[in-house]
C-alpha cells in the first residue's frame, strides 16, 4: 500500500518537475493530483485539506514546499 502510494506521489512530483517553467496552472494542477492520491489512499479528509491548504498558500513556491515535505 504505501509503495503504491509511494510511487504515485512520486509521478506528480516527476510531472511537474518536468515543466519547463512551474506555472500556478501547473501548481493546481498537481495539488488537484495529490489531494486524489491522498484521497484514494484512505487519508483522513481533514488532513488531506489541511495538507492541501498548505501547499497552495505559497503561490508558485507551493510545489517547492509540497515535495519537500513529502520528501521528508
Amino acid at each position: 500500500m504505501f509503495e503504491e502510494l509511494s510511487q504515485k506521489l512520486e509521478n506528480v512530483l516527476r510531472k511537474i518537475r518536468g515543466e519547463g517553467k512551474i506555472s500556478e496552472s501547473n501548481v493546481s494542477e498537481s495539488l488537484r493530483e495529490i489531494r486524489k492520491v491522498l484521497l484514494d489512499a484512505d487519508v483522513n479528509f481533514k488532513v488531506v485539506k489541511q495538507f492541501i491548504e498548505e501547499g497552495g498558500d505559497g503561490g508558485n513556491n507551493s510545489a517547492l514546499a509540497c515535495s519537500h515535505r513529502l520528501c521528508v
